[in-house]
């Protein structure tokens, strides 16, 4: 249970559905539930993050970062095949922008970054 209200992959995947509404395109294929479920521990990390003291979460978020690292490289991959997809779908990929909706020509790097950012941020 992610904050009570359900498994954490599932609020992964809302999170990245408001963050891309073209990720229906992809959402059934098993790289990216497979992807959805690595995001899953240092989500979990990122909240429990918030409940440490200062030195502890300095100490911690050099891991962190190391496993959003690890998510972004595999997020490129993912990113190309849900280009394959969006142009099978006749959806066009050129800039930021053009499809409505779709934060940058590679949104699972995009989330990942934002996530990694947000957490830069924070701490």
């Amino acid at each position: 249970q992610f904050m009570g209200k359900g498994p954490v992959v599932d609020a992964i995947r809302d999170s990245f559905r408001r963050f891309c509404p073209t990720f229906e395109l992809c959402d059934q294929d098993n790289d990216m539930q497979f992807f959805m479920s690595q995001c899953a521990k240092p989500m979990c990390l990122v909240v429990r993050l918030s409940c440490e003291n200062r030195a502890r979460q300095r100490r911690k978020i050099g891991k962190l970062l190391a496993d959003w690292h690890i998510l972004m490289q595999n997020a490129l991959v993912l990113d190309r095949r849900a280009h394959e997809a969006m142009l099978k779908a006749g959806i066009p990929i050129s800039a930021p922008g053009v499809v409505p909706g779709l934060p940058a020509k590679h949104p699972c790097f995009s989330y990942c970054f934002d996530q990694t950012c947000g957490l830069l941020t924070h701490y």
